[in-house]
């Protein structure tokens, strides 16, 4: 058998209670302001003991069994050409080390897309009967994220490295 014991209040006083509660409740949330982020840690990761700048060129191939086995390009810190790795091996192998991010700078990078005729957007010539075609230069503008980190723990802890994010760190 269950033991319960019933109480016997008004419903003024339920109502009180609860509202008192929601009250408190509301006040304890407003109250916890979220604590501003000051530093940003990222993951990275070493490979023939230097940094891995960037990944690229992941695709699959099939070994002697039949079996497919992912394979991506790495590039290293102090080197212009990839290395070709075992994808999950790469993984698996390597460990990933924290670094936190000192400072942050933007790049803004302008690249020529070659140059393209104007054409007419009022192919009737109603309205702007006098447009002359000219030939523009197309460039894309594209801002890099760059970072100097310092390694946090491993055989590397206390190095600075200078990286673009989006290449590099894993967050």
């Amino acid at each position: 058998m269950e033991n319960t014991q019933n109480l016997n209040i008004s419903r003024e006083q339920l109502d009180a209670v609860v509202a008192d509660a929601v009250k408190k409740a509301l006040a304890n949330k407003i109250a916890e302001k979220p604590k501003r982020v000051t530093e940003r840690i990222v993951k990275v990761r070493f490979y023939k003991d230097k940094l891995v700048r960037s990944y690229s060129n992941v695709d699959e191939q099939r070994d002697d069994r039949g079996k497919l086995i992912a394979w991506v390009d790495i590039t290293l810190d102090g080197q212009e050409e990839p290395e070709r790795v075992e994808y999950l091996k790469f993984l698996d192998k390597t460990p990933q080390f924290r670094a936190l991010v000192k400072k942050v700078t933007f790049d803004e990078i302008v690249e020529s897309e070659g140059e393209f005729r104007t054409v007419n957007p009022d192919e009737a010539k109603i309205e702007r009967k006098n447009f002359n075609p000219r030939v523009e230069v197309a460039e894309v503008t594209k801002k890099v994220k760059k970072s100097d980190i310092e390694i946090m723990e491993g055989s590397h802890q206390g190095e600075v490295y200078t990286i673009i994010d989006n290449e590099t760190a894993n967050f």
